[in-house]
């Protein structure tokens, strides 16, 4: 008898760019189970997740409801539904009272307080939190986020468990993408930022302090821009670079293998966040995609000293450096290269003991036997 799961992700980027979703997709699959996605029409599917199912559906606003149309006339069908942060919890939340159907929330971003600005995003949340309470458990990355959402949504501990945002297994091999797209010298070390090139994450000081690095060092900003950033941050960029090139804009949006091919061909990845964010920023922990993506590829990471979680570990288990602002960066970067070797080591085995996505979703994997089967019953 094989057993039918659902997937509901509301995200507004690629599906490789939520690897948690397509890696749990990839193991309920591998594990036996139906799997289907149910994404926005817009989202563009660029990466492979044998043996699945997509439904697509509309964005509206509220975002739940169009989500909701969508569920009622698919979820009778299936046995559990995983729903990937807020909009996705309530549509999952309403189809499981209404057809008696599990449902768990997957909690990618956990909207505090200190980001509800109007009555009707407070009164959102408070349907967000009655729903969690619903959800037969819930997950998050690491302890830092669990202790937060226990906080936000008043859950105990023993439903909580701790999933990080990551991939399966290691890339050791590195590539050339990066020095081929731009032609960089081979004896520049590449400085990889990759993720939103947006005004919450990045200020103009990193655009700033490049100026004072080293000839020997240069930066790549990779990802994308919304709402005209980046228009902003370019008449800096240009300057910086007025006299020789040092920082690069990788704006190609990439699939799953070509985002590795470029990952891996960088020499340190810059995990950074600009300070006085919101808490779900402020406690990242391992959440940051970012960060997983470096590790995984073996390099060594820089991120803030401010942010809670992540800074402890990187001083615990050395596999990169924190840095107190945006001009300490260049110290860190010198650090790294004195005793490369060893952080690049560092990185992978960080990855490999506690980043491995497959080795922690085989910590959820009998609550999900657990409640398919009583479904059914």
């Amino acid at each position: 008898m094989s057993y039918k799961i659902a997937l509901i992700l509301n995200g507004d980027r690629s599906l490789s760019s939520f690897p948690s979703a397509c890696n749990a997709g990839r193991l309920l699959s591998k594990n036996g189970y139906e799997v289907t996605f149910f994404l926005p029409i817009d989202m563009k599917i660029d990466c492979v997740v044998e043996c699945a199912e997509f439904v697509r559906f509309r964005r509206t606003r509220p975002a739940f409801m169009g989500i909701f149309k969508v569920l009622v006339t698919h979820a009778r069908r299936y046995d559990l539904l995983i729903a990937f942060d807020s909009a996705e919890l309530i549509s999952s939340g309403l189809i499981g009272v209404i057809y008696k159907i599990p449902f768990v929330f997957f909690s990618l971003e956990i909207i505090g307080s200190d980001q509800i600005k109007t009555i009707k995003g407070r009164i959102i949340k408070y349907i967000e939190i009655f729903f969690s309470k619903k959800a037969a458990f819930i997950i998050v990355q690491d302890e830092v986020r669990k202790k937060l959402i226990k906080n936000t949504y008043e859950i105990y501990d023993n439903r909580i468990f701790c999933l990080p945002n990551s991939y399966i297994g290691i890339i050791k091999k590195t590539t050339n993408y990066l020095r081929d797209k731009f032609n960089i010298p081979n004896n520049k070390v590449i400085v990889l930022y990759a993720g939103g090139i947006e005004s919450w994450a990045i200020d103009r000081s990193l655009i700033d302090a490049v100026c004072e690095w080293g000839d020997e060092y240069v930066l790549v900003l990779h990802g994308w821009s919304r709402c005209g950033y980046l228009h902003e941050l370019k008449p800096l960029i240009d300057k910086v670079n007025y006299s020789k090139e040092r920082i690069y804009l990788s704006l190609d949006m990439l699939n799953e293998e070509e985002y590795g091919a470029c990952v891996s061909s960088a020499n340190i990845g810059l995990a950074w966040y600009k300070k006085d964010l919101s808490e779900n920023v402020a406690k990242i922990g391992l959440s940051s995609g970012k960060c997983a993506s470096f590790l995984r590829c073996g390099l060594p990471v820089i991120v803030p000293s401010y942010l809670e979680g992540i800074g402890e570990l990187v001083s615990k288990y050395q596999f990169g450096i924190s840095a107190d602002n945006e001009f300490k960066i260049k110290d860190a970067v010198a650090l790294i290269m004195k005793n490369y070797q060893t952080y690049r080591d560092n990185a992978f085995n960080f990855c490999l003991n506690f980043l491995d996505y497959e080795k922690g979703f085989n910590d959820v994997l009998p609550e999900i036997h657990v409640l398919t089967r009583r479904k059914r019953r």
